[in-house]
């Protein structure tokens, strides 16, 4: 398999997060390298931070305060870079991963060369779309942030993520 040649990672960006939340990053976090837990929220959460350090590929990144996601998401993908990552999973606070998620965005991999590919996105199934789409993969020009996978050679040629483009 294509994708196990590559070294994957993951950023979660939390803000406030209820402590449930580690069970969205049970959901994903044994498919990774390692997960860069950033953590924008104003007032920091220590029972949260032992939890998140519990898991073993976990590493917790406190910003004491919030610069805003892009800020987060730029931290992570840095950590990522430094310690070798071909791809990064970006997550939200809120977002788990099916089952076979991860398993299907990875077989992309096997079927586009990595030069062409700069985000793998699954299709985020929501109340207005509960159905995926009939075709294996297709391009798409946006997409949500959380749950796709980065390609870093990408990020690296676009740029890192505009921070003047604030989302909370």
């Amino acid at each position: 398999m294509y994708a196990a040649e590559h070294r994957i990672a993951g950023v979660v960006v939390l803000f406030d997060p209820p402590r449930n939340m580690v069970d969205n990053v049970r959901s994903y976090v044994d498919e990774l390298e390692c997960l860069y837990v950033v953590d924008n929220s104003d007032f920091h959460d220590p029972e949260l931070e032992r939890q998140l350090l519990a898991i073993p590929n976990a590493r917790y990144v406190r910003n004491q305060g919030n610069p805003g996601q892009a800020h987060a998401l730029n931290l992570g993908v840095a950590a990522a870079l430094r310690d070798g990552a071909h791809f990064v999973l970006t997550m939200d606070q809120d977002s788990r991963a099916s089952p076979r998620m991860m398993a299907r965005m990875l077989e992309v991999l096997d079927e586009v060369p990595r030069d062409q590919i700069g985000i793998v996105a699954p299709f985020h199934l929501t109340r207005d779309r509960p159905m995926p789409p009939p075709a294996r993969w297709q391009d798409v020009y946006t997409t949500m942030t959380s749950g796709n996978l980065l390609n870093t050679a990408a990020f690296v040629r676009a740029g890192p993520f505009q921070e003047a483009l604030f989302l909370d």
